[in-house]
């Protein structure tokens, strides 16, 4: 799955304003939307904090930019998709792990998986719960036992 296609430059400039502006704290002042609204109605919740646990698909980092952040995607419980821009901290994170990210809804993302079908998820920039990205306890990764 090419990561950098169909990822805007809007979400890569955001993704450097988050990392030099955005505190964690800071998203609880944002209005929240959830994955299957953002699928919905993806231009009507461009702008609102997505907040989402789950299983880390896939993650990796792009250097393209003055700043490197990471790309990946986010399966949740229910086997709804959040596509990820991340920055700051990503420590322990890795395919398989579980945990929370949250971010600025951009839009959606459709993509080929990896059965040759199509998938469509949430897009999302922001940063995981990592003590590292807020200074306060998170939910820190893990392995996931869905192997």
């Amino acid at each position: 799955m090419g990561m950098r296609e169909g990822v805007d430059y809007g979400g890569m400039y955001l993704s450097a304003w988050i990392d030099v502006h955005l505190q964690w704290n800071e998203f609880g002042t944002i209005p929240q939307t959830s994955v299957r609204a953002v699928l919905k109605d993806p231009l009507g919740e461009r702008g609102k904090l997505l907040c989402v646990s789950g299983s880390v698909v896939e993650i990796r980092v792009n250097r393209d930019f003055a700043r490197p952040f990471f790309l990946g995607t986010l399966a949740t419980q229910g086997l709804l998709f959040v596509t990820f821009v991340a920055v700051r901290s990503t420590d322990g994170v890795v395919a398989d792990t579980t945990g929370v990210f949250c971010g600025i809804a951009t839009g959606d993302f459709t993509y080929t998986n990896m059965a040759g079908g199509r998938t469509t998820s949430a897009l999302a920039v922001g940063m995981f719960d990592l003590p590292q990205n807020h200074g306060a306890p998170a939910h820190l990764f893990r392995q996931s036992d869905d192997h």
